[in-house]
C-alpha cells in the first residue's frame, strides 16, 4: 500500500461525561474505539480501551468557536493484531527489524484533537 493511503482511524461511537461540565476543567472519560490501520481492524475485532480527559473551551478561549480538547491514551496496543509489523511487511529492513528486540509490538497510542462547535444555525439552532 503507498503510505499516503495509509491511514490510522479511530472510531470512539459514544463518550458519556459526567454533568455539570466547567469550562476549562479537565473530565476524565473512559471508552471503547475501534481503529483501522491501512484498512486493516485488529485480527479479533474487540474495540480498544481509550481513556483520557476532555476540557470545554468556550468561544473566545481558544478561536470564536466552542472548543473541546480531547487528550486520550490507549495502553497496551498491539499492533500485531492489525498486521502492521515488520513479519507482515516485504523486504530486508522488516527481516533485519523482526530479529531486534528493541522492535516492540505492544505499546502506547497518545491521541490529541480539537473539536469545535458548527457555526450557527447548521443544525437548524442557535449555538450557545
Amino acid at each position: 500500500m503507498e503510505p499516503a493511503k495509509c491511514t490510522f482511524d479511530l472510531e470512539v461511537p459514544s463518550v458519556k461525561l459526567p454533568p455539570p461540565i466547567e469550562a476549562k476543567t479537565p473530565v476524565p472519560f473512559s471508552a471503547e474505539g475501534t481503529f483501522t490501520i491501512c484498512g486493516r481492524p485488529r485480527d479479533d475485532h474487540h474495540p480498544e480501551r481509550v481513556q483520557g480527559t476532555v476540557i470545554y473551551l468556550p468561544a473566545g478561549t481558544y478561536g470564536s468557536k466552542r472548543t473541546l480538547r480531547i487528550r486520550a491514551r490507549i495502553e497496551h496496543f498491539d499492533r500485531e493484531q492489525y498486521g502492521v509489523t515488520p513479519k507482515n511487511t516485504p523486504g530486508w529492513l522488516a527481516s533485519v527489524q523482526q530479529l531486534a528486540d528493541v522492535v516492540g509490538t505492544e505499546g502506547t497510542i497518545d491521541v490529541t484533537l480539537f473539536a469545535t462547535s458548527p457555526p450557527d444555525g447548521v443544525d437548524g439552532e442557535t449555538q450557545q
